[in-house]
């Protein structure tokens, strides 16, 4: 199958007032992730994990113009997920009550956190320099808060677009990849899409 457009498409939603009967339909659309979505414990990341996986088939079965049911979704020796028989790419995050999935043609990631407060020093091995003068420099905790979420959505995005399981974050600057990302701010949380072709 073949993409009709060369853009990103994304989609962020909220579970809040998601139903358990919306959760079954979820699940009966993802039948080759029963297993992995059954093993979570915790009902909340069943219901993440699913729904983000049934948005990633909604948003790629309109651009495609098939069914959700036409899109299987299987993982590489990575854990980063792809559909099988199709060219479009695609990552999903989720955090809290939000989830997120974005598609291209071309290899992304995707990542979206809570702000919420944080020691700096549980972070001083991740980030370079410049993010961390850059952090310290804001003019209140709020700011601080939002600043550090910006630089480690970026950390994230970047490692899942690159489909590896660990990479040195101190070697990757959110000031010199500026052209990678784009960022989206949604309320409290703050959402980032890599990708070296980003048309959002």
């Amino acid at each position: 199958m073949k993409s009709r457009t060369n853009v990103i498409d994304y989609k962020i939603a909220s579970i809040e007032n998601i139903s358990y009967e919306e959760y079954l339909v979820f699940c009966d659309a993802l039948p080759e992730l029963s297993q992995k979505i059954s093993s979570l414990v915790f009902y909340k990341d069943k219901l993440r994990s699913a729904y983000a996986y049934y948005l990633t088939k909604e948003i790629a079965s309109k651009r495609l113009g098939c069914s959700i049911y036409d899109l299987e979704i299987d993982f590489t020796a990575n854990f980063k997920p792809f559909f099988r028989d199709c060219l479009l790419h695609f990552n999903i995050s989720h955090s809290d009550e939000y989830v997120a999935s974005a598609i291209d043609e071309h290899p992304l990631g995707i990542d979206i956190e809570k702000i919420v407060p944080f020691n700096i020093k549980d972070f001083d091995y991740v980030l370079t320099a410049d993010e961390l003068d850059y952090i310290l420099a804001a003019p209140n905790e709020l700011e601080k808060q939002t600043r550090l979420c910006y630089v480690w959505t970026f950390k994230e995005a970047y490692q899942k677009m690159n489909g590896v399981q660990w990479m040195n974050y101190q070697e990757i600057s959110m000031f010199n990849n500026s052209h990678l990302f784009k960022r989206i701010h949604l309320q409290n949380y703050i959402v980032t899409i890599c990708s070296p072709h980003l048309s959002l």
